[in-house]
């Protein structure tokens, strides 16, 4: 019965306690940050950076390690704690405790598909486009949704690939890019769609490459979004749109 926000609010009060969850709130909240950001943001939003720290410590101790199975096996920042920049390992159990909670949510009533979208990915298979997923989800959380809507994951590039490199990348920083082309077809268009116009949209712009934005609702965008930008409500639409 709890979806992503809450998740992320048991996750928070969980790792950081009751002055975690009063900054949580002060900084409003998740508002699609990655979850290397949101640390980041709550440090920054206090001066009582090393109690929020301890916390953390004493939630790290307690674990385990038992978080370790929701990442795949060389992925993910890891769980060693590190005095010298808890930040990555706090990243990572704030990543693992919100997976932990989620994970067991998953069943054909939830999350469900946006309509047209199994055709929409039919519909590529058909035409031999290749699908990639970008996301700052995490990997086995995805397959398993896709499992459940009984049809295999495309490839995908999630937040669990790049937790604990250095830089650390987010959108929409176009570096992220260079990580879609290397599971690209050599020399191929490439047309990026997303949700958020801000992380998405901009990450389009910054990497020049033609955007669709996925607006369910008709939402305002708060950027300018380039001309050539295709708005839908409906993945089914899609194919029409971009002339197939």
């Amino acid at each position: 019965g709890i979806g992503v926000k809450e998740a992320y609010d048991i996750a928070v009060y969980d790792i950081f306690g009751d002055i975690g969850e009063e900054l949580y709130q002060k900084i409003g909240g998740l508002q699609n940050r990655a979850p290397g950001e949101l640390v980041i943001d709550l440090f920054s939003a206090t001066k009582d950076k090393e109690l929020l720290i301890i916390y953390a410590k004493v939630f790290h101790e307690n674990q385990n390690g038992n978080l370790s199975r929701f990442v795949p096996d060389g992925k993910g920042a890891g769980l060693i704690w590190n005095d010298s920049q808890p930040e990555t390992t706090i990243a990572e159990m704030l990543v693992l405790r919100k997976l932990e909670l989620l994970t067991t949510e998953i069943c054909p009533k939830w999350p469900k598909p946006f309509e047209g979208f199994l055709s929409f990915l039919k519909q590529c298979k058909r035409k031999s486009i290749k699908v990639i997923i970008l996301s700052s989800g995490h990997e086995l959380f995805i397959k398993k949704v896709f499992q459940c809507w009984g049809i295999k994951a495309p490839e995908m590039i999630t937040d669990d690939d790049l937790r604990g490199k250095i830089p650390y990348l987010a959108k929409p920083d176009p570096a992220l890019i260079e990580f879609v082309l290397k599971k690209a077809p050599r020399c191929t268009p490439i047309y990026y769609l997303g949700d958020d116009p801000l992380k998405d949209g901009q990450l389009a712009i910054n990497a020049n490459i033609p955007f669709g934005w996925f607006n369910p609702s008709k939402k305002e965008s708060s950027i300018a979004l380039p001309e050539n930008t295709i708005e839908f409500q409906n993945w089914g639409e899609l194919p029409g749109l971009l002339r197939w």
